[in-house]
């Protein structure tokens, strides 16, 4: 796991001690906690704000098949396989157990897994059931937590390519995260313009909005990753900033269709352009 990926929705972590969580409700004294918010809801700019609510992960020695799980067992979300040192096959993350910790607590040191963009969805799609009985589909959730994932997924870019991972001072790490999550929000929330099509009007925008148009998407990556070569060439004089790395992610240069509206994100653009940073 990278340890340079911003915190995330699904992120699970050990030597927690959740308030209002019984040592009694931790059988294996772990300490596992798993991150229930949305990186929307987490975060105040940049920066995760004081209290994260979080639910207890557990060894759960129960063999529970795919057709009773999807039925019965509402309270939990199996996660087979969670930590491949543990005597335990499998854990789960009890809905019930839930608290709100200290996001001081979320140290990335003590950070032990983390659910795929597909895992997530089912952790909140399980979540929902618990709390409503109402079933709510995975492609609807996944659509809705789009925008944020490709985010987090270049942030995540943005880190491997401008910290230094060979740096040891003690708490390094968490101090770089803490600034480069700052370089990156403000890149992100940057006001820029765009010629209108008269000579007189200017279009303003930010790529944090349209990274939440799917048609838009495409183009924010390839804006971002042009913006990430630029910041790393800026930084190619001080010590321990890597050299700007070569672009091959295909999927930065090919036009992907809108498959919701049946038309390419150019033709969806609004008449704006990011490719013109």
């Amino acid at each position: 796991m990278n340890p340079l990926r911003p915190p995330m929705t699904g992120d699970v972590y050990c030597d927690v001690a959740i308030p209002g969580v019984s040592d009694e409700e931790d059988p294996s004294g772990e300490g596992l906690a798993m991150i229930l918010a949305h990186p929307c809801s987490m975060r105040e700019g940049p920066v995760l704000r004081q209290r994260i609510p979080v639910a207890r992960v557990v060894p759960w020695n129960k063999e529970i098949s795919f057709g009773a799980w999807r039925s019965n067992h509402i309270s939990i979300m199996p996660l087979p396989h969670l930590i491949q040192s543990s005597k335990s096959e499998m854990y789960a993350v009890v809905f019930e157990r839930i608290g709100r910790v200290d996001s001081a607590e979320l140290e990335i040191s003590r950070r032990t897994a983390s659910l795929t963009e597909y895992g997530i969805a089912v952790m909140q799609q399980r979540r929902i059931f618990f709390d409503t009985r109402a079933v709510v589909e995975i492609d609807a959730l996944m659509e809705a937590c789009a925008g944020v994932i490709l985010e987090t997924e270049l942030a995540e870019e943005w880190n491997d390519a401008l910290i230094d991972v060979a740096q040891k001072e003690e708490g390094w790490l968490d101090a770089a995260l803490a600034s480069e999550a700052q370089a990156f929000y403000e890149m992100l929330h940057l006001d820029r313009t765009v010629p209108g099509p008269e000579a007189k009007k200017v279009k303003k925008y930010k790529l944090s909005d349209d990274i939440q148009s799917a048609a838009r998407r495409p183009q924010v990556k390839r804006a971002v990753l042009s913006l990430l070569k630029e910041e790393q060439a800026k930084r190619s004089t001080q010590v321990g900033v890597p050299s700007p790395v070569a672009d091959t992610d295909a999927s930065a240069s090919v036009e992907v269709p809108d498959q919701r509206k049946g038309v390419t994100p150019d033709a969806a653009s609004d008449e704006r352009d990011v490719d013109r940073l």
